[in-house]
């Protein structure tokens, strides 16, 4: 009995699983352990032989082994790509609503020229009164000169310094400079606010 069980598991075996073409042991590939290694941020690419080999990803981005992707900040010739950086001043951030200096965590690359700049209100600013707001990179004010923004109503756009003018390009960033908002004369009470930069790096 319990021989004709197995047999009958068997032929159900067969009969289900079994593939429209005979088995050929030369049809199936095994991939090594070592195949499989992969050096550190890099990726698998077919060469011009069909053939997966790893490469290092180049040219106007670089790419982590976490899988992030970063735009060059070299400077060479050839075609470039128009860059923008994004950066939130929000005085519901710990640190932004006192006066004095806050990093806002967006950092523009050694020899950069703005060439435009522009805010969106999302909040309209509000202080204890004449307060002025700042927002600069490596130069003081050089992206917003200091003054009341009070006045300026949620869903607005606002130039900055930067209005694609040639005369009003700001070059000369010698290092590394990460974006701030300067607060004065009295604190913010409220505000947010989303900074654009239009920019492109030069030597």
């Amino acid at each position: 009995m319990k021989t004709l069980a197995l047999l009958t598991t068997l032929i159900f075996s067969v009969s289900v699983f079994a593939t429209p073409s005979p088995y050929s042991p030369s049809s199936v590939k095994l991939i090594s352990s070592g195949a499989m290694n992969l050096p550190s941020g890099q990726v698998m690419v077919g060469n011009s032989a069909g053939k997966a080999k790893p490469v290092a990803v180049s040219g106007d981005v670089t790419m982590s082994n976490l899988g992030v992707v970063l735009m060059s900040d070299a400077s060479e010739d050839g075609l470039m790509r128009k860059r923008f950086a994004r950066v939130t001043y929000d005085i519901a951030d710990a640190g932004n609503d006192s006066t004095g200096d806050a990093a806002l965590g967006v950092t523009l690359p050694a020899n950069s020229i703005i060439t435009r700049s522009w805010f969106y209100t999302v909040t309209q600013f509000t202080d204890g009164g004449a307060g002025t707001v700042a927002l600069s990179c490596e130069d003081a004010g050089n992206i917003l000169p200091a003054q009341d923004i009070t006045g300026i109503t949620a869903g607005s756009f606002t130039d900055a310094s930067q209005d694609g003018a040639i005369a009003n390009f700001k070059g000369g960033i010698a290092a590394d400079c990460e974006v701030t908002a300067t607060v004065a004369t009295a604190a913010q009470t409220a505000g947010k606010l989303i900074l654009f930069l239009e920019y492109f790096v030069g030597e």
